[in-house]
């Protein structure tokens, strides 16, 4: 049960970062994007 519960946690951790790495990318292509115009 707590195997089960701790590999749950790190699922959402792996994804909240990904979420976090997506966003950061975003933001990074309007800066670049912004920055030549």
């Amino acid at each position: 049960k707590v195997i089960a519960g701790y590999f749950c946690n790190l699922d959402n951790l792996i994804t909240l970062h990904q979420r976090k790495a997506d966003n950061l990318k975003n933001l990074k292509k309007y800066m670049l994007q912004n920055m030549f115009v």
